[in-house]
């Protein structure tokens, strides 16, 4: 997360999520100005699909201490009494704040959501002017006293070229097609994972904890210390038939298996949104066995054959593929960043001239790659990139010097924090 003057205006993500119902209290006090634990909660509801490896215990402590931070810069920021905002300027930041969300959710959705709410325009405005004007204060006071401190020298920003400029290196890029022979259980490997995904929601039925039956049994290990959160998952992630299933459920409820590429998943409903829909899910995997990778690739072995028979390449594709999103394009995948790619593809398709045919492996089966063409990836001059080195350079010394600020601060003015619960 970034530093604290990043959490002063958040209402374009926090006017549309749910609020906690909880007995609000002061969690903190800085100075005579007060932290209450709803303050917390609200940002920590926003935050919390962000970063799922992060424990709630632990994001609520880090948002608090963002909150106690950006309370005193806003105290130093109000005893500059140069430092003015007018209601001008901050009618002029709400209209703008606005005019991103209504781009972001598009302007009928957004009006829907604030109905759903409760709120209009105005209200809307009214609801968070004063979080508005503390961020313009806190902003023209360190545009007034922070920033003429931040000296950047030439000899700066060539040395950072230097050093980094590898990674400003624009990736190599690769124009592919493919098709996927998909590995396929046989009859008895799907049945045994059905059965143990069932066994699995009938215990949730009776009143099991999904998020420790998720932490125990999902063989999705990286979301299952999380209790088998995936945050929010755009609508058009699944495909039609699934999307029906998912949205027809109430927040709470919980899906039956549902197959998917790698087996059946149980779905939580955490929350839902028009376009996109908050998870947990189990996940049990149905595991090949070598002869069902055998078959997979002896497909693939007669497949390759056809091509060096001169069969053209986009009809078996769209004949064979396994691939739904691209085997009616004839298997293109168009340009992809080689950084894209899994580390395996990455090495075989790097060794490959266009025109190239290449049978390789991944977890989903066997890929037939074609490689139809591949772009160098140029290293920009130190004249195209120098303003940025500048911007971002100015940017970490006007971090170092709130920093110290923060830190003078916190030793003169007095600070109270009660612990948090996880």
């Amino acid at each position: 997360m970034r530093h604290a003057i990043a959490l002063v205006f958040l209402f374009g993500s926090l006017v549309f999520a749910q609020e906690n119902v909880v007995k609000d209290k002061v969690i903190a006090r800085v100075g005579d100005e007060v932290i209450t634990l709803s303050e917390v909660n609200e940002l920590y509801e926003l935050y919390k699909p962000r970063f799922p490896n992060i424990s709630p215990k632990e994001l609520k402590e880090r948002i608090l201490n963002q909150l106690i931070e950006n309370k005193l810069l806003l105290m130093e920021a109000k005893s500059d009494t140069t430092v003015t905002v007018s209601d001008e300027e901050v009618e002029q930041a709400l209209e703008n704040r606005i005019k991103i969300l209504e781009s972001q959710y598009g302007k009928e959705n957004f009006e829907k959501e604030l109905e759903k709410e409760g709120l209009t325009r105005e209200s809307l405005k009214d609801k968070y002017r004063e979080s508005v004007r503390e961020e313009l204060l806190i902003q023209k006071y360190i545009e007034k006293n922070i920033r003429p401190k931040v000296k950047i020298t030439p000899k700066e920003i060539r040395d950072f070229f230097e050093a980094y400029k590898d990674s400003l290196k624009e990736p190599d890029l690769v124009h592919v097609a493919h098709i996927l022979i998909a590995v396929k259980p046989d009859t008895i490997r799907e049945k045994e994972a059905y059965s143990r995904a069932m066994s699995l929601y009938t215990q949730l039925e009776k009143g099991a904890s999904f998020e420790d039956l998720a932490l125990r049994y999902s063989d999705d290990r990286e979301t299952a210390e999380q209790g088998g959160e995936l945050g929010y998952v755009p609508k058009v992630t699944f495909p039609p038939e699934v999307q029906n299933q998912l949205f027809s459920l109430k927040v709470g409820d919980i899906s039956q298996p549902i197959r998917g590429d790698y087996g059946y998943h149980i779905f939580k409903i955490e929350d839902k949104k028009e376009n996109s829909i908050r998870l947990k899910h189990i996940l049990v995997k149905v595991h090949p066995s070598e002869k069902d990778w055998q078959a997979a690739y002896d497909k693939a072995v007669k497949i390759s054959k056809m091509l060096k028979e001169g069969k053209d390449f986009s009809e078996l594709a769209k004949k064979y593929s396994d691939d739904l999103q691209t085997r009616d394009l004839g298997g293109d995948l168009g340009w992809i960043p080689l950084t894209e790619l899994d580390p395996d593809m990455k090495v075989s398709i790097s060794g490959m001239k266009p025109g190239d045919i290449k049978i390789i492996k991944s977890e989903f089966g066997y890929h037939i790659v074609k490689l139809i063409d591949k772009k160098v990836g140029k290293t920009p001059t130190f004249e195209e990139v120098s303003p940025q080195i500048q911007s971002l350079l100015e940017n970490q010394k006007i971090q170092y010097e709130l920093t110290r600020l923060i830190e003078r601060l916190k030793k003169k003015i007095h600070i109270e924090k009660k612990p948090i619960e996880g």
